[in-house]
């Protein structure tokens, strides 16, 4: 199971197989010693007066129940947070890349008047910088 959120959430699979999806805290203190399913705090016990983020809010959140693995999640994480944009202009051919399935465009803009193609391999993590013009 796959959970894709735009953003710092937390989400836990818990052991009857649903998913927890954390996507407010609102809280009078980061931690608590004093709840029934967890006897000690999880973190200093520190006031926080400004955390109740009262008001409506919109969440987006993808699920990917049928997930091979981890890099299938990420391709599909990578399409759900950074939709399209326009390529830059001036462009005389989309850019090649390298056919790998872990190869993903991390920036495509133009630096000084050239367009330079960024990528990187969610296998290995390397990062490749190219000009393309």
């Amino acid at each position: 199971m796959g959970c894709i959120l735009p953003g710092p959430f937390e989400y836990e699979l818990l052991a009857d197989g649903h998913l927890a999806v954390t996507l407010l805290r609102c809280v009078g203190r980061i931690s608590r010693g004093d709840l029934r399913n967890r006897p000690t705090n999880a973190g200093p016990e520190v006031a926080t007066p400004g955390g109740q983020l009262l008001g409506r809010h919109h969440f987006e959140l993808a699920l990917l129940p049928g997930a091979a693995d981890h890099l299938e999640v990420a391709r599909w994480a990578d399409v759900f947070c950074h939709p399209l944009a326009p390529a830059p202009n001036g462009l005389a051919a989309p850019p090649k890349l390298s056919g790998r399935p872990t190869e993903m465009v991390s920036a495509l803009r133009r630096v000084g008047g050239r367009a330079q193609l960024r990528t990187y391999d969610l296998a290995t993590f390397k990062i490749e910088e190219r000009w393309l013009e």
